[in-house]
């Protein structure tokens, strides 16, 4: 039974969400590159250029999720608590003048989420499934399986952040933070983390070693693009990164068409050659060749 915040809930635009959830970060980080190098002044007190990133990040956040609750008239409660965090820790940031706040963070939001989900574990529970089981249904079973993968993986970024910023440099710790855990975050979500079906263990260390590899990578590729053009501004850093996603964001809803379009014709030939009714319906090949 749907509750009234379900009910009011609109339908938004694929594109416009994935923008309004992407982009606070990645403006954080072509404010960060743009005033890294930089000190300013404000009320007699100087400020580093990533205090001051740090600062101007959380009103975009704001701005931002406001704007998606504002179309969809609802944020998930993950949403809800990354927006305290980040609120609270990026005004400690600015009121302390302590970068570390802001970069602790990270690794209180994972480890919060590690912690909850386990806690619901010891009680036989899935909090996972009580925020998105309106998004995906799933046995119970299901979801006890996918709230422990889940957790360790929490964990392992929570402690992969700790390594990250305690041991390199600002830069590095930024680039791993907006492309190294999303990507990380990404690839454990999609079909291709599900077909690896790796132990818990196993998950907990690919979680260190990737997210620590592709930052390190990453940021080695960005420094030397941008090395070579220094007078191009931050629009040829991001230009292939725009393609990349513009193409991800297209393969997604053309995929999301498909669906809609094939979905009651299998049901309708299901019916049509089996003379029966089922909760799954299976879905021939050649019938997604029309979609």
């Amino acid at each position: 039974m749907m509750d009234k915040g379900d009910e009011a809930e609109k339908p938004i635009n694929p594109v416009v969400k994935q923008v309004l959830e992407l982009g606070p970060p990645l403006l954080f980080f072509v404010a960060y590159m743009r005033m890294r190098d930089e000190t300013y002044t404000f009320a007699g007190i100087e400020y580093s250029g990533f205090i001051v990133a740090a600062g101007v990040f959380v009103p975009i956040l704001l701005a931002s999720m406001t704007i998606l609750w504002v179309l969809t008239r609802k944020l998930s409660r993950m949403q809800v608590f990354t927006i305290v965090m980040v609120v609270l820790f990026g005004g400690l940031t600015v009121w302390f003048n302590d970068e570390r706040f802001f970069k602790m963070k990270t690794t209180l939001v994972y480890g919060m989420f590690a912690v909850l989900l386990g806690i619901g574990l010891l009680q036989g529970r899935s909090y996972l499934a009580w925020v998105m089981s309106e998004f995906l249904p799933m046995e119970h079973e299901g979801w006890m399986k996918l709230t422990t993968r889940l957790a360790w993986f929490f964990a392992g970024l929570a402690v992969a952040n700790e390594i990250v910023w305690r041991t390199m440099s600002d830069d590095a710790w930024v680039k791993i933070e907006t492309f190294g855990f999303p990507i990380l975050s990404f690839l454990f979500k999609t079909p291709l983390g599900k077909k690896l079906a790796i132990g818990t263990p196993t998950a907990l260390l690919s979680a260190l070693i990737c997210a620590i590899g592709l930052g390190y990578v990453g940021m080695k590729v960005l420094d030397r693009f941008t090395q070579r053009r220094k007078s191009s501004g931050a629009e040829d850093v991001f230009r292939k990164i725009q393609i990349g996603t513009s193409c991800y964001v297209a393969l997604a809803q053309g995929a999301n068409d498909v669906a809609n379009a094939i979905g009651p014709l299998a049901v309708i030939y299901f019916i049509v050659k089996t003379g029966e009714i089922g909760t799954k319906v299976p879905v021939p090949i050649f019938l997604l060749l029309f979609g």
